[in-house]
């Protein structure tokens, strides 16, 4: 948002944050008359799909737009901006004497040798409030042999319920939990950056990774502001900004910096699956 400022020094930015489903349902409950945001971003790729599918949006189409692959866009109503790992994330305090857990059955076998230790210290999205943990739990539930195990371990250690992965992350410093599963990867790597000894695990069996989407509301006042920041969030130099300048991990090849596509790639991870971006979703 700094960098677009710099790049448009005319405009102002108001910036509201919600956690995924409360944004999702503020879009719906627009009344008419009623201002609506010119931008719509969210983490919760189903959720925005849904919305884009009942038609809260506007299409728009550029050059920057028509360089894009067909997986990054839909109908060139919403666009994918950030390619992100679904992690675990470790205290390394729980170990002891275990190895660091890689995969789903590793943390299984962690959570049965540590077990007394790890009751109510095991942190997951609440799915009711939370869209991206809904997703991300039922992506596992196609993907994983170990989903039924997890759900029972998860289930009979009274793992904790949380609105964010921040809230998640912000739990695991402060010990109230040990584990956090299925916690966005571009703000677990960055605690762990910040935090040595909070260990952030792309999981080898396979990593699941969700893109972030944007699209521009159907009833957008500043609808050419709007469309100049498409452009630059998909543009090099706003790729470039995210890799560089935040905790994002943008989803273009050609992004250079701390956070950049390549640089995950060359971390520990298992085969990425990403979430499909299409009518699936639905």
């Amino acid at each position: 948002l700094d960098a677009m400022l710099m790049h448009r020094p005319d405009l102002a930015i108001h910036y509201s944050e919600f956690n995924t489903l409360e944004l999702y349902r503020t879009i719906l409950d627009l009344k008419q008359g009623q201002k609506a945001p010119d931008i719509v971003m969210s983490s919760a790729m189903d959720l925005q799909f849904k919305l884009v599918n009942d038609g809260y949006a506007q299409g728009y189409s550029s050059a920057v737009i028509e360089a894009l692959p067909d997986w990054m866009r839909w109908r060139d109503e919403v666009f994918a901006f950030t390619f992100e790992p679904i992690v675990m994330v470790i205290n390394r305090d729980i170990l002891g004497n275990n190895i660091l857990p890689v995969s789903r059955e590793q943390l299984l076998t962690l959570i049965r040798n540590q077990s007394p230790l790890v009751q109510g210290k095991i942190g997951v999205s609440d799915i009711e409030k939370v869209g991206l943990g809904y997703l991300t739990w039922f992506h596992d539930s196609q993907q994983s042999r170990t989903y039924g195990r997890l759900l029972e371990a998860f289930g009979s250690h009274h793992a904790r319920l949380y609105e964010n992965s921040t809230a998640m992350l912000q739990a695991l410093l402060k010990g109230e939990v040990f584990i956090a599963y299925n916690v966005l990867g571009s703000y677990a790597m960055e605690w762990s950056r910040q935090y040595p000894w909070i260990e952030t695990v792309m999981p080898t069996d396979y990593t699941s990774v969700v893109m972030r989407t944007a699209f521009i509301h159907k009833s957008a006042i500043n609808v050419e502001a709007a469309q100049d920041f498409l452009d630059f969030l998909l543009s090099t130099d706003g790729q470039n900004v995210m890799a560089q300048a935040s905790s994002l991990i943008p989803i273009s090849n050609n992004a250079v910096g701390k956070n950049s596509l390549n640089e995950v790639r060359r971390k520990t991870h298992g085969i990425f699956r990403p979430i499909p971006f299409g009518l699936p979703l639905l």
